[in-house]
């Protein structure tokens, strides 16, 4: 009887959006400090052990030689980062994959479009959003900023050609589903099939709608009410 290879599960380096604008200025700096941080982030909050033995289930957890890591950094940037900041991640494989590959400057766009989704959706199965919050994560943000601005890095791409060509590639290759017919913005999963992703958006639309109708009906009552007045007070003097 063949043995049956148990697979580890996918681990996955979580780090903050503050992050992301050193991915444009230093590709390699970034991954650096998404490594830091994950595994010293983790090794804080492990509940048994010591400071040391801590750090060595954490490498042994992401299969990582502690000799890559470089603490003093992953403190520094846990203690820097600002409160409540969004937070995102990257899977090891495809960590190891940008870090031991070259890549071009639109998949290093790709790689920061996908970890702002994921900053943007949470837990949730799907999520509705726009171009601007997209934008806005990938630069580090937590939501659009008019008065900042996006960096210089992310200029060429607000733009509809970019943002469907970046879409284009996280469907085909990162299996990311999108939906936005005949809507303002988007819906979008990451563990959702496109069917599945289309019900829910639709049902929601529809359900919009409905609060928009009895908005109305509201509005209208309300006219209708400042306008039969006077003739209501009228009868009643008479």
């Amino acid at each position: 009887m063949e043995a049956t290879v148990m697979e580890k599960p996918f681990r996955y380096y979580n780090f903050p959006i503050t992050f992301m604008p050193g991915l444009y200025s230093n590709p390699l700096r970034f991954l650096k400090d998404v490594l830091d941080y994950a595994v010293v982030s983790y090794a804080k909050n492990l509940d048994h052990g010591t400071d040391e033995e801590k750090l060595v289930t954490t490498s042994e957890f992401f299969g990582n030689d502690l000799n890559n890591v470089n603490i003093e950094n992953g403190e520094y940037l846990i203690e820097n980062t600002p409160v409540n900041s969004p937070m995102t991640s990257i899977k090891k494989n495809v960590y190891d994959d940008y870090k031991n590959n070259e890549k071009d400057g639109f998949e290093y766009i790709v790689l920061a479009a996908h970890c702002a989704l994921k900053s943007i959706i949470g837990r949730k199965h799907y999520f509705k959003t726009n171009n601007k919050h997209l934008l806005a994560r990938m630069a580090g943000y937590s939501r659009h900023n008019y008065s900042i601005g996006l960096p210089e890095a992310l200029d060429r791409y607000n733009n509809r050609y970019w943002l469907t060509k970046i879409k284009d590639c996280l469907r085909d290759s990162w299996y990311v589903r999108f939906y936005s017919l005949n809507m303002r913005g988007f819906y979008f999963s990451l563990d959702m099939s496109l069917d599945n992703l289309a019900i829910y958006a639709e049902r929601e639309k529809k359900n919009n709608r409905r609060k928009i109708w009895q908005q109305q009906e509201k509005i209208a009552q309300r006219k209708a009410i400042q306008f039969l007045e006077p003739y209501v007070s009228n009868y009643g003097n008479n």
